[in-house]
């Protein structure tokens, strides 16, 4: 078990090396807020686009309204939309990476012993 407590200090150390950012990273948080914040903003010029139309029964009067009020609000919204995504895959991605390396060492720590044992036994 002795060598296994080393193989985590070790794991932890190279993972440290490899410059990885941690979760809470202030640039994944400005992309986290960054969309939230083009979301918000989507869905309110969409509002307004809804509020200027609303007030006229006139397709021609209503279509300017429609155009940069609701292309946009939708633009804006799907932008914003993506930003919250790829923060999020970028935050699951690097959790992912960091498991499978550790699952990896776990079954290097595990073929070793299995070999020493083989060894062990062939000595004998």
């Amino acid at each position: 078990m002795e060598q296994s407590n080393e193989r985590v200090e070790q794991f932890k150390e190279e993972i440290a090396g490899l410059g990885l950012r941690a979760p809470g990273d202030a640039a994944e948080q400005r992309w986290k807020v960054g969309g939230v914040a083009l979301v918000v903003v989507g869905f309110l010029v969409i509002l307004v686009g809804w509020w200027g139309a609303s007030g006229s029964t006139q397709p021609s009067a209503q279509l300017p309204y429609l155009l940069s009020g609701g292309f946009l609000g939708l633009g804006l919204v799907a932008l914003g939309a993506a930003l919250l995504v790829r923060a999020s895959l970028a935050g699951y991605l690097r959790f992912w990476f960091i498991r499978m390396v550790y699952e990896e060492r776990i079954q290097t720590d595990r073929s070793v012993a299995v070999l020493e044992r083989i060894e062990k036994n062939l000595k004998k």
